[in-house]
């Protein structure tokens, strides 16, 4: 039982005819044909042998490219710029990595929590956070960055 009536065409408007299909596939169809016959062809076909002529090169012409220059020499390597690190005071929030140091999130300040974690478990002494301060040069009398 049919409920509701098709009342679409399930047709492309840019579909044609069958007529139209029909003469488009035999025309592609001898083209394939032509182009494979083609393609089969045409390496079978004798090509002439190239001759070799030599041309005789003017002597000027000779001296010019036999003639090595001595090449210069390479530029000196360019000083690599050593920039130092801002200190805690100066830190502000224009880049990421200021960001981070300035929120205590940065390498340093996360290995100083791992170490402090670790004294308090008894894995390390006590006195490896107070080391990491002094060669991460952390100020730990900060204030905390989210009370500023």
């Amino acid at each position: 039982m049919l409920l509701a009536p098709y009342y679409r065409e399930y047709e492309l408007p840019w579909e044609g005819d069958e007529e139209a299909s029909a003469r488009f596939r035999k025309i592609l169809r001898v083209l394939l044909i032509v182009f494979v016959l083609l393609g089969i062809l045409f390496p079978l076909l004798p090509t002439p042998k190239p001759t070799a002529t030599e041309t005789e090169v003017p002597t000027r012409l000779a001296r010019v490219m036999i003639e090595e220059k001595p090449k210069p020499p390479p530029p000196p390597p360019p000083v690599p710029k050593v920039e130092e690190k801002p200190k805690v005071q100066e830190i502000f929030s224009d880049t990421r990595e200021q960001l981070r140091a300035f929120f205590e999130v940065d390498r340093r300040w996360v290995a100083l929590a791992a170490l402090k974690a670790l004294a308090d478990e008894g894995a390390v002494p006590a006195s490896v956070p107070t080391e990491a301060l002094r060669k991460y040069q952390l100020d730990s009398d900060k204030p905390a960055p989210w009370t500023v």
